[in-house]
């Protein structure tokens, strides 16, 4: 049996900046996780972003978020599906980067993830039936 190689280590998320459907894809995942807790995450629709245009985004709002209502942001990683814990183990990976950016790094590559599996199992299905 084959292993699942998706796993959040594994996601690089600049192996997908060419893919502009994947790029839209993301956004609108992040936007839609966020509009939940009445966070608009604003990317223009009508010009796809890059992966640092949408990191810069994402760290202006949790740095936001954190600012004012820091008490929204587990219930946010909780639906996103990204445990603070991680983010805290991520600190050696990128000693260069303070917590929201390694927070916003991860929720990419979390929501890129669900992009990825969405897509590997609707192939799947499309697959069966045929």
């Amino acid at each position: 049996m084959k292993k699942n190689s998706l796993k959040i280590e594994s996601i690089k998320p600049e192996e997908y900046s060419d893919n502009k459907a994947i790029l839209q894809d993301l956004c609108v995942q992040i936007h839609k996780d966020f509009a939940m807790f009445g966070y608009e995450f604003s990317y223009d629709q009508l010009q796809i972003l890059d992966f640092d245009s949408i990191y810069k985004i994402l760290v202006l709002l949790l740095d936001e978020i954190i600012m004012y209502e820091s008490g929204k942001l587990s219930a946010i990683l909780y639906q996103i599906d990204l445990e603070f814990k991680l983010v805290e183990i991520s600190q050696e990976n990128y000693p260069d980067k303070n917590h929201i950016e390694i927070m916003a790094y991860l929720i990419i590559k979390r929501e890129l993830l669900k992009i990825l599996f969405r897509r590997k199992y609707s192939q799947s299905a499309g697959m069966l039936d045929e």
